[in-house]
C-alpha cells in the first residue's frame, strides 16, 4: 500500500513538474489543489504533497492572497539532480546541458584542485581505479561517444567526491544525467588525447594542486 502510494505521488509530481518546464502554465494561471486532484484522480493531501515538493525545488511558490505560481526560471534549484530528471525526458533538455557544460569548464579544474589537496586515500583509490578505465577506453575505442561519456562522467563523478567539497559534492550527482543525456558534443576540446588526463590524474594523486587545476584547463580551453 505505501508503495503504491509513493508510485502515484511521484507519477503526479513527474507530471506536473515537466508541464511547468514545458511552458503549460505559463499564463500564470496554475490550478487549484481541486482542479488537480480531480485531474489525476488523486486525494488533495497527494497533490499538496506534490506541490511542496515542487517549492521546494524552486519550481512553484504559494502566496495567500495570489494562491500558486510558477516561479521564474532563474529561481528554479539547478543544483538539484532531481530537476535534471525532470528535464531529461524533454527537448527543453538540450539548452539546459549546453549552459551547465559551459559551468563545468570552470567548476571541474577548482574541483580537481581541492581534489588534489583533500582527497582521502580511499577516494585515490577509488580515482585510480576511474583514470585505468578511461585510459583504457581512450587507447582501445575512443570512437565509441556514448561509452566514452559514461567513463568521463564516472571519472569527473570521483573528482567531484574526492574534493571533500560539499558543494562539488552535491554537482557530482548531476554528473550522471548530464552525461548520459549530451550528444556527441560534451565540451572538452582535447578528449581524445590522453596525455592530458594523465597529467590531471598524476597532479591529483601527488597532491599538487596548482597543477592539477592548470592539467585540467588544457581539457576545456
Amino acid at each position: 500500500m505505501e508503495r503504491q502510494k509513493s508510485n502515484i505521488y511521484n507519477t503526479v509530481c513527474n507530471d506536473i513538474a515537466k508541464n511547468i518546464i514545458t511552458g503549460k502554465y505559463n499564463d500564470g494561471v496554475f490550478p487549484t489543489e481541486m482542479e488537480l486532484s480531480n485531474y489525476y484522480s488523486v486525494s488533495r493531501n497527494s497533490i499538496r504533497e506534490a506541490l511542496k515538493t515542487l517549492s521546494s525545488k524552486g519550481l512553484l511558490c504559494s502566496k495567500q492572497k495570489s494562491g500558486t505560481k510558477v516561479t521564474p526560471r532563474s529561481d528554479w534549484n539547478f543544483l538539484d539532480p532531481q530537476l535534471y530528471e525532470w528535464f531529461s525526458e524533454l527537448p527543453e533538455m538540450s539548452s539546459v546541458i549546453t549552459k551547465m557544460l559551459k559551468m563545468q569548464g570552470i567548476l571541474i579544474p577548482e574541483a580537481c584542485a581541492d581534489a588534489a589537496i583533500n582527497a582521502t586515500s580511499e577516494q585515490r583509490v577509488h580515482l585510480s581505479k576511474n583514470y585505468q578505465r578511461l585510459s583504457y577506453h581512450l587507447s582501445h575505442s575512443p570512437e565509441n561517444n556514448q561509452q566514452t561519456k559514461k567513463i568521463l562522467g564516472d571519472y569527473y563523478k570521483s573528482i567531484f567526491i574526492a574534493s571533500n567539497n560539499e558543494l562539488f559534492s552535491s554537482y557530482a550527482k548531476i554528473l550522471d544525467i548530464i552525461y548520459s543525456s549530451t550528444g556527441d558534443d560534451i565540451g572538452e576540446g582535447r578528449c581524445s588525447k590522453i596525455e592530458n588526463y594523465q597529467k590531471l590524474y598524476n597532479s591529483i594523486m601527488v597532491a599538487d594542486e596548482d597543477s592539477a587545476r592548470k592539467a585540467a584547463k588544457t581539457l576545456f580551453y
